[in-house]
């Protein structure tokens, strides 16, 4: 007995250990907005974002709403996802959220309608729209031409031009739930 070495015995890789790996790093901090509603108070729910626009639906009537997200980080900053900021770097916007940040975005559009963030009747001003009004009410009028864009925007284009097919679905998916809800469109 005297001859025998006693050794550890390891289980397990070397590297399961090895604090630079990437398993071993901390998780990630949850991404933040400084202005959000939690799900049970916001007035709308995201149903597709097709290019620059959001298809809701208002929860208390069932009404179908298009809310304009070209350049939204410029008036809504507060209202989107970010990461929180480590040392001096930039802000880094979070992808994933934008359901969440468009329901929001349109709960206080159509809460403060005082302010020019919304057009309840819909008629004629999605045309015009310059980025003070940003949210419609969509009747057949207004569903008949986004459905029309939403189908020319679902082909496939001039290859240097090609949207993915993830966004040709959008364009899809959002066509089909207003054709639906506008059978006469």
């Amino acid at each position: 007995m005297k001859n025998l070495k006693s050794f550890k015995l390891y289980e397990g890789d070397w590297w399961d250990n090895d604090p630079s790996a990437p398993w071993n790093q901390p998780e990630d901090p949850e991404p933040v907005a400084a202005i959000e509603y939690p799900e049970t108070r916001r007035d709308f729910v995201t149903l597709a974002t097709p290019g620059d626009d959001a298809i809701l639906k208002k929860k208390s009537d069932g009404s179908l709403w298009v809310l304009d997200t070209t350049d939204i980080s410029d008036d809504y900053d507060d209202y989107l996802y970010y990461y929180p900021q480590r040392d001096d770097d930039e802000r880094e916007r979070a992808e994933g959220f934008e359901d969440e940040e468009y329901a929001s975005i349109a709960t206080t559009a159509h809460r403060h309608n005082s302010i020019p963030l919304q057009n309840p009747e819909g008629k004629g001003a999605w045309d015009e729209r310059d980025g003070t009004v940003r949210l419609f009410k969509i009747d057949l009028e207004l569903a008949e031409e986004l459905i029309e864009d939403y189908v020319n925007n679902s082909r496939r284009r001039d290859r240097r031009y090609a949207l993915s097919t993830s966004k040709m679905d959008e364009y899809k998916r959002a066509a089909s739930i207003l054709s639906k809800a506008f059978p006469e469109a």
